[in-house]
């Protein structure tokens, strides 16, 4: 027993030391059970480190039914359910969203304008909307920080091989399917719904945005910037309802686990994968590729351990910066012009809805699963408006193009440059300087 013991005890040492994992200390964040102060993910053997955040919704479950997370209890056992039928419990939800926030669209007063130039009043009252703004842009940072993260790490193709995912041979149509074929049918619902669950947030912060600069008085632009946030928590309350009628699993509690080490990597740090598998060379080419033998690299830095949650940090906040600077510019192009942003955008689906291309095609295919006809909405509001006349008078009603964004940059710089600060320094450097931090640490 004491030599069983000992060789154990060697095996797992001589591992360590023919291939140790760097030192990761800079990753998401996760909520400790029992209301305890929240800890950062530490380098282990068996988790990813994605964390799915407080009070998760049906898009989440299909980001965790793709890695084997959502099962149903039957008589015999429970049973891994496939991520596309829970995709498919998405769609209902997806559809009354975006009818929702596009109904509500058609509400605004499409002919007010920003602020009335000479109005100190008005004046007062924009610098009051703005500071609503900036609430709405925090209170969507939640959604936009998990698409972030989610999409950088489904977008990592090392995640797909060396995290656990669902199994297809428990499927009772995809049993006979060869493992990788099966696995063809699992990434897309993956993409889907984090893209969904992006669109939705998107349209509520950039549409709050009109319905706050709308607004007559300080109390209807408190009231309204609060009114569309409850498209949003439809998801939860979905996935409340999902998961007791069909009974699933909760999966608040969920962590994505990785593959066994020793079935999944050599000790000299190449990916352990079968003659039957697809795409192996290219795995097996992007290993050595993303693996620095110059730079004292044992492994891939796409590797858990390796770099790939420092580097999934960096990147998912590069994203969310991209994301905000939009947004920022939206809000200084809406006070240069004077015209609400609901307004420009419903000009678009004026375009849209008339024109011939590809796009359009794809609008009128978008708009005809909708609950209510959003041609009927458009021409209910054209008739009420002068919007019709307005959308064809300039440059102004239309989309917001790169020389538009380039004319704010020229004419607005400093306030620009000012809000960017800041956004640097308050999302980006707090998790730059863990990073660098953990970087230059010594190891124990």
């Amino acid at each position: 027993m004491a030599a069983r013991v000992m060789m154990s005890a060697g095996e797992d040492s001589r591992a360590l030391l023919a291939d140790p994992p760097a030192k990761e200390v800079a990753g998401p964040v996760c909520a400790a059970e029992g209301g305890r102060a929240e800890q950062p993910v530490t380098t282990n053997a068996t988790h990813a480190g994605l964390c799915l955040g407080d009070s998760p919704g049906i898009y989440t479950s299909v980001l965790v039914a793709a890695f084997g997370g959502v099962s149903v209890e039957l008589s015999k056992g429970s049973k891994q359910v496939h991520p596309i039928f829970m995709l498919l419990l998405c769609l209902p939800l997806f559809v009354v969203q975006v009818s929702t926030i596009l109904i509500l669209r058609s509400g605004i007063d499409i002919d007010k304008s920003v602020y009335e130039a000479g109005d100190g009043h008005t004046a007062a009252l924009l610098t009051l909307k703005l500071a609503l703004v900036a609430v709405v842009y925090l209170t969507n940072f939640k959604p936009f920080i998990y698409f972030a993260e989610r999409l950088v790490f489904v977008s990592n193709p090392i995640t797909w091989a060396e995290v656990k995912h669902y199994d297809v041979k428990q499927s009772a149509f995809l049993y006979r399917l060869p493992s990788q074929v099966g696995l063809a049918t699992i990434i897309p619902c993956a993409f889907c719904s984090i893209f969904m669950y992006f669109v939705v947030s998107y349209l509520v912060c950039i549409d709050s945005v009109s319905i706050i600069f709308s607004a007559d008085s300080a109390q209807d632009s408190i009231f309204n910037s609060l009114a569309i946030g409850f498209v949003l928590d439809l998801a939860e309350s979905w996935w409340a309802f999902v998961q007791h009628n069909f009974h699933l699993n909760r999966i608040d509690e969920f962590e994505f686990e990785l593959q066994p080490r020793k079935g999944t990597w050599t000790d000299g740090g190449e990916l352990i994968l079968g003659p039957e598998t697809m795409w192996s060379s290219g795995y097996h080419w992007l290993v050595r590729a993303t693996t620095w033998r110059t730079l004292r690299m044992r492994s891939s830095f796409l590797r858990v351990g390796f770099g790939v949650r420092r580097l999934q940090t960096i990147l998912s906040l590069l994203l969310l910066c991209v994301i905000y600077t939009r947004q920022l510019l939206v809000v200084m192009y809406a006070i240069r012009t004077n015209i609400l942003p609901a307004a420009r955008d419903m000009c678009e689906e004026l375009v849209l809805s008339k024109g011939t291309s590809v796009p359009s095609k794809m609008w009128d295919i978008f708009q005809s699963h909708m609950m209510v006809s959003m041609d009927v909405e458009l021409n209910y509001t054209l008739s009420t408006t002068k919007l019709k006349e307005k959308c064809l008078q300039g440059d102004d009603y239309q989309r917001m193009e790169l020389h538009h964004m380039q004319k704010v940059l020229h004419d607005d710089w400093f306030k620009i440059l000012v809000c960017l600060m800041l956004m640097l320094f308050v999302i980006v450097l707090p998790s730059a300087a863990i990073a660098v931090q953990g970087l230059l640490e010594p190891d124990d």
